[in-house]
């Protein structure tokens, strides 16, 4: 049975033939394709090793079937893995985005099957074995600075940014019930940026010019003139392409903007009683890190979770939240399973809280 319509699924096969795994035709690489998108146990259903538009083709209508039947790892789980994926370019993420979207309208998971819960999809992000990030945030974000800066990474990036950025935009907004409070106007404007192959060529400037005439429409310090009532939160995020900005490239373009930006704004900010926060996300590598450069701080995410304290945490989470399921119990024991693995163990949370909410 076809979940997708065929515009949708066209486009996604073109984006799985075109996955540096999926090009090559050997087992090993196609099985850590599979392994990647947590759908190892799907290699012995089918012959991996052929053609990638054979694969692909196949592929899909093994996990329509199982989605069809309602299983755990269908087509809906293998997409959200796939929009995290480092070899994904921004514009493909997009496009698995449309699939997911399309999956949930026509997926045959009966509502009925299973009772559906409400839940807060922010309790994934609230998981404090973020303290490590949130502590030093909060730090800063008390402190009488009101231009600040921070980057982190090494996660990929749905998890940097439905699972970090998710957290601090939280705090920042004092709907963190965890933290302190945040910022004393919301919401501010949240912009995004993405690092290209020009900025990596010309340097800060290059990147500066970006930021005032396409993301802002004008010179950063005239926008506060224009908002006097607002902050601003920008993102700058690394490249998901082949075209990836080297970490010592990203440094030396986020220090020399980073002090344009104090010289020009540090004490007007302040008079006016604004915040620019900026965030540089480098996803699926360490995150920048300058020693000694005023109002900069590096957010460094554990490496691994702490098992014992995630079971604890889902446990505690669900009684507040007075959700009582068997499957609870199913779920952590899987989660063991990942040994503490960052993202396999974010996405099967996500999966799981989805499919307590009947798949929505």
């Amino acid at each position: 049975m076809k979940i997708l319509k065929d515009e949708i699924r066209n486009h996604l096969l073109t984006i799985l033939k075109k996955h540096p795994l999926v090009q090559s035709n050997d087992a090993i690489s196609r099985r850590t394709f599979l392994d990647d998108c947590g759908v190892s146990d799907i290699a012995d259903e089918f012959v991996i090793t052929e053609p990638p538009r054979v694969f692909v083709r196949n592929l899909i209508r093994i996990l329509e079937d199982r989605e069809k039947q309602c299983m755990e790892r269908c087509l809906s789980f293998f997409l959200e893995k796939l929009r995290g994926d480092y070899d994904i370019e921004d514009a493909d993420r997009e496009r698995v985005k449309e699939c997911i979207l399309e999956c949930k309208n026509n997926s045959k998971q009966d509502s009925g099957r299973k009772q559906k819960i409400r839940i807060n999809p922010s309790m994934i992000s609230k998981f404090n074995i973020l303290e490590e990030i949130v502590h030093p945030f909060q730090r800063e974000i008390d402190s009488e600075r009101r231009v600040l800066s921070f980057s982190f990474g090494k996660y990929d990036y749905d998890m940097c940014l439905s699972y970090i950025l998710d957290r601090l935009v939280r705090i920042l907004s004092g709907e963190d019930s965890e933290s302190a409070g945040g910022l004393d106007d919301w919401p501010p404007e949240l912009k995004h940026i993405t690092i290209n192959r020009d900025h990596i060529k010309n340097g800060w400037e290059s990147l500066l010019t970006t930021i005032n005439k396409d993301v802002l429409g004008v010179e950063i310090d005239k926008w506060f003139e224009v908002n006097q009532w607002q902050d601003l939160l920008i993102c700058v995020w690394n490249s998901s392409s082949t075209e990836l900005c080297d970490n010592r490239t990203m440094a030396d373009i986020a220090e020399s903007l980073w002090r344009h930006i104090l010289n020009r704004l540090s004490s007007e900010l302040k008079n006016r009683g604004r915040y620019l926060i900026v965030f540089w996300i480098n996803p699926l590598a360490d995150p920048i890190d300058i020693p000694g450069l005023e109002n900069f701080l590096c957010l460094n995410p554990p490496p691994r979770f702490d098992v014992g304290h995630l079971e604890s945490y889902i446990r505690r989470m669900f009684s507040i939240n007075k959700i009582f399921d068997e499957r609870i119990d199913t779920f952590i024991e899987t989660i063991k399973k990942h040994d503490g693995d960052p993202r396999n163990t974010y996405m099967e949370f996500k999966f799981f809280l989805r499919d307590l909410q009947g798949g929505i």
